[in-house]
This record gives structure tokens, sequence and C-alpha cells, in this order.
């Protein structure tokens, strides 16, 4: 039996350099109709944001993975984005609370949470 629970997601923009907007998804089991998912313009260097999406996560036995997607566009030209089948869950542990971070060092998003490991995946450019 599952459990289902609510909570935001923040951003950090540590890709060194300004952003035209970014678009955040959460799916729960990759499910377009269970999605949250916002557009956010105009982040600065460095700029962390808090509480950008609400979102919906099922916890417990046969609870569906917490699926991720960003794409972003640079103030200068030019759009990244991440694979559409990445998925890294929130546990029971967890407050809910939910940190996203394009990080422009490794070129990878990192999503972390209040106590469950971490996790990341490569940051690629939109052909």
């Amino acid at each position: 039996m599952t459990q289902i629970n609510h909570g935001t997601v923040d951003f950090v923009n540590d890709w060194g350099e300004g952003l035209s907007l970014v678009t955040v998804r959460h799916r729960r089991g990759n499910n377009p109709h269970t999605q949250e998912q916002k557009t956010i313009f105009n982040i600065s260097p460095g700029e962390s944001l808090k509480s950008i999406l609400p979102i919906i996560y099922e916890t417990g036995i046969g609870a569906p993975f917490d699926y991720w997607w960003i794409k972003f566009c640079l103030k200068r030209g030019g759009s990244y984005t991440i694979n559409d089948n990445f998925y890294s869950s929130i546990s029971h542990n967890d407050d809910g609370q939910v940190t996203l971070t394009v990080d422009g060092n490794d070129e990878k998003l990192h999503v972390t949470f209040s106590a469950s490991s971490s996790c990341k995946v490569s940051i690629v450019p939109v052909s």
C-alpha cells in the first residue's frame, strides 16, 4: 500500500551563467497524467529559488519511482536537457523537500533530498 505525500522543489543555478528559462518536471511512474511542471524565467548565476514547484509523491511498498526532467536555455543562447527516463525517488525518511541543481562544472543535474542519498545525471545540449 502506498501513501500520498506533498513536497516542494527548489532550484539552484550553478551552471556558471544566466539562464533565460528553466522547465522543471516531476512525474510519478513517468506517467504524464501524474505530473507537475513549471517554467521559470531569468535565473541569475548562483541564484537559488525556493519552492518553485509543489509536488505529489508516493512512498511505501509498490510506490512508483519519481522521475525528474529539466530543460533550460542560456541567456547567451543554447539549450540543454537530460534524458526523460531519469528517476530518483523520494523516500519515507525524506520531508518532501527536493533540490534540483544544474552544475556547470560537472555538467550534471543533482537531485538532493533531506535524508536519502542524492542522485545525478548528465546534462546534454539539445540538438
